[in-house]
């Protein structure tokens, strides 16, 4: 991946460009307990692990949307 705020690219995208690059890509960090969910998954090409392990883990819709999605979306 190429560093967009290399001088470089000067020569070839205006400014203005640039900069609506750069507030385009520039997301915060996801919340610990999206990347712990994520870690937790099983490092394996089996897809009945996979399944299972996110079919046992329980997260309320209701008090965590965005993890129980996160969920879902997998």
């Amino acid at each position: 991946m190429s560093n967009i705020n290399d001088e470089n690219w000067e020569e070839y995208i205006l400014a203005n460009e640039l900069e609506e690059i750069n507030e385009a890509t520039n997301t915060e960090k996801q919340p610990t307990e999206f990347q712990d969910f994520l870690d937790a998954i099983p490092k394996t090409a089996d897809l009945r692990a996979i399944f299972s392990h996110l079919d046992n883990q329980v997260i309320d819709p209701f008090q965590n949307r965005a993890l129980y999605w996160m969920k879902k979306a997998l």
